[in-house]
């Protein structure tokens, strides 16, 4: 059994001789009678020397390129996208003589080149050919500026610190590009574990105009000269009246609005306003309760007596519809006066409307100085508005004698925390103070709940499962 699979034989037609020639396998026949000719050509192979039969290839070996000339070797040969544009038909192009496509100068009108050959001969310039020279020139100078800033930047020796907060560019911490969008860079880049890292923009600038230290008034000195003193104090003196008119104005607008009144007085307010509405009954006699239907509840009385509708008759219609004439006429009276009134009163409106200018003036000046003190001014950050710190200051009587003996006023923490606020760096809040734990309440466990008496081990364990801690 043969391991070879013999190939399924195409059944052909052999009926004709061309079919015959054309299928049949005649291979080893035509080997026989090409070795039979050679044979009779040049005799028997192993009768001839090597000489004869070989001849020695004196060519030399192909040198084997190494990677880089093969690469330059690559380079210089076109490219294998264009390798179907070659043309590879051995047809010769039918137009033999092909017209060569002119050159600008070659396109131009005689006309333009006798004027352009008199304007050289002249000596002038075209003024397109002077801007083109300026701008190559120009080009040439910011490549030229370009390089040598670069070698600058690497010899040059790096006293930045880089801890500073520059811009954005500085910082290269936003992605540009001109070809992909930010927004499409970190949809592409959102499961890659490569996330873009950008900083706020309120980071590269300062949110408030103010100083970091504030210098303080020289009279809160430990040792202070009179007259700042006496500022200091004149300063403290104008915030507390400016407080006490504030609380002034609040307890005149609320509480002081109000009449004051006795109990007695309250009480008969609140007793009439709740029964106001409810029919006082009279003191009537028994025979007039009885024959009076109020308890009867099933009864029906009107409170207003019945609506009739009267149809109105032809001398009301005719009176309403001389009235409505009378104002509509009166209505154009109005009018015809007020045009009247409008052309007398030209003159004046050249007035009105240079005064209105110069209220208009006046109002975007006073507009720009409040944006200007804006500036200075803390954001709101929260719900809590922000309330400047109280003056620190010392009476004279505190700041005469020893001077070891003065006391410090003020805190510097407290005050770098405000500082901070002010800055709008921290958002305002309140001191809430010590925060006092819940009360816990205890109580014992239902009798009906309780269990049978365990053995003396267990009466801890059954002690604390009768207790429950309950929140508040």
């Amino acid at each position: 059994m043969s391991l070879v699979q013999s190939k399924k034989r195409k059944r052909v037609s052999k009926k004709n001789k061309t079919s015959w020639r054309k299928h049949i396998d005649i291979e080893d026949v035509n080997d026989f009678l090409e070795t039979s000719r050679l044979e009779e050509r040049i005799g028997q192979v192993s009768d001839k020397p090597n000489d004869e039969l070989f001849v020695e290839d004196k060519t030399p070996k192909k040198q084997k390129l190494t990677a880089r000339a093969q690469r330059k070797l690559t380079g210089s040969k076109p490219p294998r996208s264009f390798l179907g544009l070659e043309n590879t038909s051995q047809v010769q192009d039918p137009i033999v003589k092909r017209n060569r496509v002119r050159t600008k100068e070659e396109r131009k009108h005689f006309i333009a080149k006798s004027i352009a050959a008199v304007k050289a001969s002249k000596g002038i310039i075209p003024k397109r050919k002077i801007q083109a020279e300026t701008d190559r020139l120009n080009s040439y100078n910011k490549l030229n500026e370009r390089e040598q800033s670069r070698k600058d930047k690497k010899q040059a020796i790096i006293d930045k610190d880089i801890w500073t907060v520059g811009d954005v560019i500085e910082q290269h911490t936003e992605y540009h590009t001109q070809w992909i969008d930010k927004n499409v860079v970190e949809h592409n880049l959102a499961n890659t574990g490569t996330a873009i890292k950008s900083i706020p923009k309120s980071a590269f600038h300062k949110r408030s105009k103010l100083r970091n230290v504030a210098i303080p008034h020289p009279g809160t000195s430990y040792n202070p000269s009179k007259k700042d003193h006496e500022d200091l104090l004149q300063n403290v003196i104008e915030l507390e009246k400016k407080i006490i008119r504030k609380e002034d104005h609040l307890e005149r607008v609320t509480t002081s609005m109000f009449d004051k009144m006795t109990a007695e007085q309250r009480d008969a307010a609140r007793r009439k306003e709740m029964s106001a509405g409810v029919k006082e009954l009279e003191d009537t006699d028994d025979s007039d309760v009885e024959n009076d239907d109020i308890s009867d509840p099933d009864t029906y009385t009107a409170i207003n007596p019945p609506v009739v509708v009267k149809p109105k008759d032809k001398k009301k219609v005719r009176k309403a519809r001389e009235q409505k004439l009378i104002q509509q006429k009166l209505l154009k009276a109005k009018l015809e006066k007020k045009k009247v009134t409008d052309i007398h009163r030209l003159r004046y409106l050249k007035e009105d409307i240079k005064d209105m200018e110069e209220s208009l003036k006046i109002a975007r000046k006073s507009k720009i100085v409040r944006r200007e003190e804006q500036k200075f001014e803390p954001r709101r950050l929260a719900k809590v508005v922000f309330q400047e710190q109280d003056i620190d200051f010392s009476m004279p009587e505190a700041i005469c004698g020893n001077l070891r003996n003065v006391k410090a006023e003020g805190s510097l923490l407290k005050d770098r925390f405000k500082s901070m606020q002010q800055r709008n760096i921290l958002a305002p809040s309140v001191d809430v103070g010590l925060r006092r734990r819940r009360e816990v309440k205890r109580f014992v466990r239902k009798s009906h709940k309780e269990e049978e008496e365990q053995p003396n081990s267990k009466k801890k364990q059954q002690a604390v499962g009768k207790m429950h801690f309950v929140g508040k």
